[in-house]
Parts: structure tokens; C-alpha cells; sequence
């Protein structure tokens, strides 16, 4: 990824998956939630995965089952990505970006907004290797494959439960059933 100019232009040529283009979304439906930069990412791209299905953006109305758990610890929140693993980028109305990571029932808090996270923080490798696993990812591709939009990688069995944090583990699943699956752990 290129850090020169931010998200945007990183965007532009980036290799996508496209799973729901701009036709089919319209973000100014959350232009009273969501700070003007994301609305103007999912105008000009769509919804979209990058990094060979590494994160992704999504539609805030179609991961609606950790709003409410995540709530007493957010406040008002919008789930706006999501990681292979299944992991959520969670907006707060505040603008500040959280990442709630599924696997270990886990909530990083930055202080950073919405766009610092975009433009820097996705854009930097010590971050996605060190934060968001993207090594394992990639072991977890070259052994399964790319991921469909409607799929993540999950450990099994599952981490909560003791399962081994190795690619050995990772199988591909649908996100949806995965998510209700890791709620209830």
C-alpha cells in the first residue's frame, strides 16, 4: 500500500473485490452518523475489500449483531469494516475509531479519528501485522484461499475455547453465522 496520499488515492488503485457497488448502496443515508470522509470513500468506491480480502468495508445496516453489546462500551456506535478474521471497525458518534476484535471478545479503543485511521493507520504494515494479524491472513489465504464478502477466517476451535492462534486452525465460514457463533462464547 502506498501511504503517500491517504486512503482515497491508495483506494483508487488498489486490487479490489467488489461485493456491493455504488449502485446498489447509498451512504448518505448515515450523513447525520458518520464523519464526511467515510461517506466520501463509500461514494467514490462502493464497498469494497482490499488486500486480497485482508479488510473491508461494509454497509453498517448488515452487521447489526454487535451494536447493542458494544454499546455500554462505546456509547451510540456504527460497525463501518471489518477485518478476514471477522474483526469490526466500530465508529462512535464522537468520531473515534474502535476495533472489536471477535476472536478474543476484545475492544482497542484509539484515540484517533476516523480518518487517521484510514489514512494511517491502514496504511501501515507494523499496524496490520502487529494489530490486525495480517501475516496469519496471509498464511490463511495461501492455504484456503481468497475469502468471499460473506466470509471470514475462523479458528477452530475457537480461541475463547482454547483453540491454537495458527493458520493450521483458520477454516473459511460464512461471517454472519460465525459472529452469532463468537457472541454467544
Amino acid at each position: 500500500m502506498t501511504k503517500k496520499d491517504g486512503f482515497i488515492a491508495y483506494s483508487k488503485n488498489a486490487k479490489k473485490i467488489n461485493y456491493l457497488n455504488k449502485s446498489n448502496f447509498d451512504p448518505n443515508q448515515y450523513a447525520n452518523g458518520v464523519d464526511a470522509f467515510l461517506i466520501k470513500i463509500w461514494t467514490g468506491e462502493g464497498l469494497n475489500g482490499y488486500e486480497n480480502g485482508f479488510f473491508w468495508l461494509t454497509d453498517p445496516s448488515k452487521i447489526l449483531i454487535y451494536q447493542s453489546r458494544l454499546k455500554p462500551f462505546l456509547g451510540e456506535n456504527m460497525v463501518v469494516g471489518r477485518t478476514a478474521f471477522g474483526d469490526l471497525f466500530v465508529v462512535s458518534k464522537k468520531n473515534k475509531i474502535s476495533v472489536f476484535n471477535v476472536r478474543i471478545n476484545d475492544i482497542i479503543l484509539y484515540e484517533e479519528d476516523l480518518t487517521f485511521f484510514f489514512n494511517v493507520l491502514l496504511l501501515n504494515e507494523d499496524f496490520l501485522n502487529k494489530m490486525l494479524d495480517k501475516v496469519l491472513f496471509d498464511e490463511g489465504v495461501a492455504k484456503l484461499g481468497e475469502i468471499d464478502s460473506d466470509e471470514c477466517l475462523g479458528f477452530f476451535p475457537p480461541i475463547l475455547l482454547g483453540g491454537d492462534f495458527i493458520s493450521e486452525s483458520l477454516q473459511k465460514v460464512k461471517l454472519l453465522e460465525h459472529l452469532k457463533l463468537l457472541q454467544q462464547l
